[in-house]
């Protein structure tokens, strides 16, 4: 006997509002975090607070944490789903055929089989429908997962925190490093002109037999070497905007101009302040504490193995007929319905035992991290109001320097002038001079970076 058979399952429609809701949503924040393309004139220097928002609107690391967050927003999503009320409705056609059949044939007079005959084909038709309404009553299970992607989710909010000040301070260390290399250069730049100025003056005295001509080839190699740093302080200049242009989110070759800053800036904030706020609103420590909860969590629905769940449900059918019912034939006849409670009670296993084991281990590994993130944040902050203050006092050293290198190359310049000094002495003072007037631009580069080092540190902005 052969047969044919044709069936056509239902679509599953559970939760399908729900995932609607997700899709949406995920849509929305998707477009709201993708930047908007925006023309900037950049003729016009570029103050710290517009490098700043630039680069958030550009990064690469922003979009990444956000991104990370919606995830994390729909897997809270997903964890409630599984507390949300289950609809599958599903319809089920069959349409069958038989073949010829060799059967016996019976003389229907003495019931004696007299020979073979052969059957027609048969086909048939069958359908059916069924409605099913399902909701979970109590699983701890869920509820310990739902607790759990919550507090994920919270620890991607303080992961976009923390990304949004790393991203501060490397537009800060980019910024201010452009600057103090524009300082730099202007000081070569002058070291140049001073050296070459120097130069024509020893010459003049050559002429008149006042200065040798050792002092004059002396003097050109320092205008060489003067010449020598000039370009490479060009040279790191254009590195140093090519580098704020990068972390901006530009091509390394747009012309960035900036606003010139780089002076002092005194925090307002005491160490014990910043201690303070640091061990209660850092996002790194509140991050570290979402994991914990995360971790606990996940202690709970690793138990929750020992736990029974309870579900409610129930169903509603028609068929099987010829035909497909209409829906307002579907309480005529050929229907049976269902209402019930199932209490389920798994039986743990060496798995569910190693699954508690390792989410116990999760949670004393965040215990600790926790109490490391805690110490790494004090610390950080007091080392960052040391280097700070240790900044500020260098500053003062340095403008000390500089005012007696100054001193000092004016008495040599004058001192070689009349002939009471020699042209090794005015070298000498010549170096000392741009020295000084170079660690003086370290110095303030090192006190703007040690700010912005605090502000990591504690958390916020000064």
């Amino acid at each position: 006997m052969k047969s044919r058979s044709r069936s056509c399952q239902g679509v599953d429609l559970r939760m399908f509002g729900l995932l609607l809701f997700i899709l949406s949503t995920l849509f929305l924040g998707v477009s709201h975090v993708i930047p908007q393309e925006t023309d900037l004139d950049f003729s016009e220097p570029l103050t710290i607070d517009a490098c700043i928002e630039i680069a958030k609107r550009n990064a690469p690391s922003i979009k990444t944490a956000q991104f990370a967050l919606k995830s994390a927003e729909a897997n809270v999503l997903g964890a409630w789903a599984n507390m949300f009320p289950s609809v599958n409705a599903s319809v089920t056609g069959y349409r069958t055929t038989y073949g010829p059949q060799t059967v016996p044939k019976v003389d229907q007079t003495t019931g004696l089989v007299i020979g073979l005959e052969e059957s027609e084909s048969e086909a048939f038709s069958s359908y059916s429908s069924r409605i099913y309404y399902g909701i979970s009553v109590f699983n701890k299970g869920n509820w310990s997962n739902l607790s759990r992607q919550q507090a994920n989710q919270r620890a991607s909010e303080f992961d976009v925190e923390i990304t949004e000040q790393d991203l501060i301070y490397r537009v800060k260390e980019a910024y201010y490093g452009l600057l103090a290399y524009q300082r730099l250069l202007q000081v070569h730049e002058e070291t140049v002109r001073s050296r070459e100025e120097n130069l024509r003056k020893i010459e003049s005295m050559f002429e008149v037999g006042s200065a040798s001509k050792a002092d004059v080839l002396k003097q050109k190699v320092q205008v060489q070497n003067a010449k020598a740093s000039l370009i490479q302080a060009r040279n790191d200049v254009e590195y140093a905007r090519a580098n704020l242009a990068f972390t901006l989110g530009f091509h390394v070759n747009t012309p960035l101009q900036i606003v010139d800053v780089l002076d002092i800036e005194e925090p307002g904030v005491e160490l014990e302040e910043g201690l303070d706020f640091a061990l209660g609103n850092h996002p790194s420590l509140l991050r570290a504490e979402a994991q914990l909860n995360a971790a606990k969590a996940y202690v709970g629905y690793t138990q929750a193995a020992f736990w029974p769940s309870l579900g409610a449900g129930g169903s509603y059918s028609w068929g099987p007929g010829e035909k497909l019912s209409r829906i307002k034939e579907m309480f005529d006849k050929n229907y049976n319905w269902n209402l019930g409670l199932q209490l389920s009670f798994d039986i743990p296993d060496f798995s569910t035992i190693a699954n508690i084991r390792y989410a116990k281990a999760e949670r004393a590994r965040s215990e600790e991290q926790l109490v490391e993130t805690r110490g790494n944040i004090s610390l950080a902050v007091k080392k960052a109001y040391l280097d700070l203050n240790a900044a500020k006092e260098i500053i003062t050293a340095r403008e000390e320097e500089v005012a007696s290198a100054e001193e000092d190359l004016k008495f040599a310049e004058e001192r070689y002038r009349v002939g009471a000094g020699t042209a090794l002495e005015l070298i000498d003072a010549q170096v000392n001079s741009t020295s000084a007037q170079s660690n003086h631009v370290q110095a303030l580069y090192d006190y703007k970076l040690a700010l912005a080092q605090l502000e990591r540190a504690i958390g916020k902005e000064l």
